[in-house]
């Protein structure tokens, strides 16, 4: 079979808002949770994101959502660790502050920002192949997202097949898998 196209860059994540047009082709999203435990149904306190294009290395717009009294599961031993960190306190502060917002809020405007910026929708015939959502670890961010993205009733908006672990990447450019 023939090698997908690179995608244009008429499309992409570089909007500064919806409807404008994108700067360059970013179509790849960098996800980063903070989370008040270990487990796949984890109370989310902090979304990060930031769009990129994995050719150029040039990065896109960022999300950051910060979320006041979140539901899913709290463990003692994570908010234990969690306050002899340095960042604790500026953590603490910015979920506790003005622009926190909900969990259901947070996680519809990510999902907004994503299809925004991705021009993505889960259910394209191909799977979403022209965009991949990464994570440090393929079994806790993504998934913790998509948990909370189920708990208030939204479809998550990327499709399984374009799931990537910075991880298996990092194996891959040290040469430790063919």
């Amino acid at each position: 079979s023939e090698a997908p196209k690179p995608r244009p860059a008429s499309r992409g994540c570089g909007v500064a808002a919806l409807g404008d047009p994108p700067a360059m082709p970013c179509n790849h999203i960098m996800l980063d949770l903070e989370t008040l435990s270990l487990r796949k149904d984890a109370a989310i306190i902090q979304i990060a994101a930031l769009a990129f294009d994995p050719e150029t290395g040039e990065l896109g717009k960022s999300f950051n959502a910060f979320v006041r009294d979140p539901s899913g599961h709290i463990d003692v031993q994570t908010v234990a660790w969690w306050m002899q960190q340095k960042a604790a306190a500026t953590i603490g502060a910015d979920v506790a502050g003005e622009e926190a917002i909900s969990e259901n809020d947070a996680c519809r405007a990510f999902r907004e920002w994503m299809l925004a910026h991705t021009d993505a929708c889960p259910d394209l015939p191909n799977g979403g192949a022209e965009y991949a959502i990464w994570s440090h670890g393929a079994t806790f961010d993504i998934v913790v997202l998509e948990n909370a993205c189920a708990r208030i009733g939204i479809s998550k908006p990327w499709s399984y097949r374009v799931e990537r672990d910075t991880r298996t990447d990092q194996i891959r450019q040290q040469g430790e898998v063919a």
